[in-house]
Formats: structure tokens, C-alpha cells, sequence
């Protein structure tokens, strides 16, 4: 199990991109096949050759301490599913899924960092809302 807090999801999220360049893009070739479809679409959170961690979600959870064997178990799962499994809180899931669409569609590093900082946006605006005055 691990314990995240939103800021530190996306600090670890800020230093992924920072080390890999905010124009990185996951690479197709690095990419599986999800539920049948025609191209491959998935990335992968560990590297073909095992060495380290390949996409976004996988770095962030990686630096929380999660070993390269753990994810690559869960391969086939989503990233909030993976995250949740692992005791995640609410927002880092939302955060690290946000990032995790961006990166599958081929977006770069530094676009799957500002959705997920747009999802922390969000959700402290959400938050400062819900207040119930008496």
C-alpha cells in the first residue's frame, strides 16, 4: 500500500516530465493491444526490457516506492484502477487518470502534466464550493 497526497502526485508528475522533456512521447512501438482493438493503444508501465518504469503513470507510482514487478502484474489495469488498488487517495487517481488519457491518445508528457493540473484545478474549485454555510 502507498500514501499519496495530490501535491505529492503532481510534484512526482512535474519531475517525470522535467526528466523526460515536455515534448516526450511515449513511444507506439512500446504500446499493447487493449481488448482487441486494431493498434495498439496501451501503454505499458514498465519498459520492454524490465529496466525501469516506461509511461507517466508508471514513473509517479514508481517513485511512491511501487516495484517494477508490482506493475508489471498489473499490466492490463488502468492507471486509477492500479492506483486505487494500491491505496491512492480520490484525487491523485483523477490526477494520474487525467495524465494516463493524454499520454494513450499521444499526447506529450508536458500536455498529460496540464490535464492532470487542470483536474487539481478542478478539483479545489470543487472543493471551495462544496462548503456548506449555516
Amino acid at each position: 500500500m502507498i500514501e499519496t497526497t495530490p501535491e505529492q502526485t503532481l510534484q512526482y508528475l512535474r519531475e517525470a516530465v522535467a526528466a523526460r522533456g515536455e515534448h516526450y512521447v511515449y513511444p507506439e512501438e512500446w504500446k499493447m493491444y487493449y481488448h482487441g482493438e486494431d493498434t495498439p493503444t496501451m501503454c505499458k508501465y514498465v519498459t520492454p526490457d524490465g529496466s525501469g518504469p516506461a509511461c507517466i503513470v508508471g514513473v509517479v507510482l514508481h517513485k511512491y516506492g511501487v516495484s517494477l514487478e508490482t506493475l508489471t502484474e498489473r499490466e492490463t489495469q488502468a492507471g486509477w484502477r492500479v492506483a486505487h488498488e494500491l491505496g491512492a487517495d480520490y484525487v491523485s487517481r483523477q490526477m494520474l487518470s487525467a495524465a494516463q488519457h493524454a499520454q494513450d491518445a499521444g499526447d506529450s508528457w508536458g500536455s498529460a502534466l496540464r490535464q492532470a493540473e487542470s483536474e487539481r484545478a478542478f478539483d479545489q474549485r470543487l472543493s471551495v464550493t462544496n462548503v456548506q454555510i449555516d
